[in-house]
């Protein structure tokens, strides 16, 4: 099983609900060393060594799961 980091729209419980067609563990998280670039077409993380970027960690995911969250 694996572990995945998001940030933007992965956030949203219904979304990742619709995709996978069920519920994740969803864990606050924190990426240090990044920062979210503000006003790309996606959300996008660059490194930035004094910055840090908030989101979920989804847990308890498939190969099958990472592919559909693609």
């Amino acid at each position: 099983m694996f572990r995945l980091f998001v940030y933007g729209s992965l956030m949203d419980p219904g979304l990742v609900r619709r995709l996978l067609g069920r519920d994740v563990r969803a864990l606050p998280a924190r990426l240090k060393g990044y920062r979210k670039v503000e006003g790309a077409e996606y959300p996008t993380a660059v490194r930035d060594e004094g910055a840090y970027i908030d989101g979920l960690v989804l847990e308890g995911l498939s190969e099958v799961d990472l592919r559909n969250l693609d």
